[in-house]
């Protein structure tokens, strides 16, 4: 049977976007924004002036550019930012939040071009430090992946629509994903505090402590590491290193299983039990990184003759095929955020082996 949905138009440009006088029906609007390229399929706020209006009150300059968004290069405005907001749902008071995270994804590092037009799963997840989540009610607790909370489902679906509005990275014209992910809607969470283990991200990365912080990611998704079945922090180690090598995130350019970075999400309960026993940030980063390295000749025969000899023109056997394959960078590029409620539950999250960095950018007050 054929697909009733309208076919997706191309970008349209920001002054195009239709500002509505009266409040329309939720579902009209929904329809009437999807029909013009604009939107993601979920029910979205229609954007009337007086929401937007609210949405950028107090901002000197709303129009003014902050930079070209990739794929399309569309300009990041407040305005343009602001009114994908409206559509996601947010309170005023969150765009800092939300135009902090989407300007951290003009950042070359970022490689946003290759993120938004892969075949491969990608998405941009989006990590608020303690400052900027209490600030705006984010969750660091329980199901802080999960539903349940306006903030992160709101922040994260407005920094999609905007990759998506802004960006241009329209599914099937320009977001060529061959099977995308759920995070490709909203995928927001916050960063917990109060660890000896695991200072806060932007502290490690020398932003002053206490200020408020967004980070963003590329992921290919989620995996959950259950570490309940020990209490020793080797143990606990070995299990998570051991999840961080699957071999379809492997990337014959960079020799690494992920984009360079690894991303280890971890409750208080495990933190607790590492940091009792003694052990550093810098320590539990060595292990693993020690620990998840994976000797080339463990890779499945076929695997190394039509991957390693191609890339590297070393027979399955030589030296080079023998030689270690990473699961970072470094140690430091394997990053342990205290996140999460109660359980020995470390969720992965594996970054796009294509070639991205995480950036973390302060978040700064559009308003006087």
């Amino acid at each position: 049977m054929p697909s009733t949905e309208p076919a997706r138009p191309g970008p349209l440009p920001v002054e195009q976007w239709p500002i509505f006088e009266a409040d329309p029906a939720p579902e009209q609007c929904t329809a009437e924004l999807l029909a013009m390229g604009l939107g993601d399929g979920l029910p979205v706020l229609p954007p009337t002036r007086a929401r937007l209006e609210r949405m950028l009150d107090g901002i000197a300059d709303p129009h003014a550019s902050h930079g070209a968004l990739p794929p399309l290069r569309g300009p990041v405005s407040a305005h343009a930012v602001g009114y994908q907001a409206v559509l996601a749902g947010c309170e005023p008071a969150w765009l800092d939040v939300v135009l902090a995270a989407v300007r951290a994804c003009l950042e070359p590092e970022v490689n946003t071009l290759g993120l938004l037009t892969t075949t491969g799963t990608a998405t941009v997840a989006v990590m608020l430090d303690d400052a900027a989540a209490s600030a705006i009610g984010a969750n660091a607790g329980a199901n802080c992946l999960g539903p349940g909370n306006r903030a992160n489902a709101a922040v994260g679906r407005a920094v999609q629509l905007a990759l998506a509005g802004i960006g241009g990275a329209f599914p099937g014209l320009v977001d060529m994903a061959t099977m995308g992910q759920p995070g490709k809607y909203t995928f927001c969470f916050a960063e917990a505090s109060g660890s000896g283990l695991l200072p806060p991200l932007h502290e490690r990365r020398g932003l002053p402590p206490g200020s408020p912080a967004v980070t963003i990611v590329g992921v290919t998704g989620t995996a959950e590491i259950v570490a309940a079945w020990s209490t020793s922090p080797e143990a606990i180690l070995e299990t998570i290193a051991g999840s961080l090598t699957p071999l379809g995130a492997f990337s014959p350019t960079t020799r690494r299983f992920g984009g360079g970075e690894q991303f280890v999400l971890v409750p208080r309960e495990i933190s607790d039990i590492l940091e009792h026993a003694g052990w550093s940030l810098e320590r539990v980063q060595s292990a693993l990184f020690e620990l998840g390295a994976m000797p080339a000749s463990k890779l499945p025969a076929a695997f190394r003759r039509e991957t390693l000899e191609r890339n590297w023109g070393s027979p399955a056997g030589g030296t080079d095929a023998d030689a270690p394959i990473d699961v970072a960078a470094s140690p430091q590029d394997i990053h342990l955020i205290l996140t999460g409620g109660v359980g020995a539950k470390v969720t992965h999250l594996p970054t796009w082996s294509g070639g991205t960095r995480s950036v973390t950018r302060e978040v700064v007050p559009l308003r006087s």
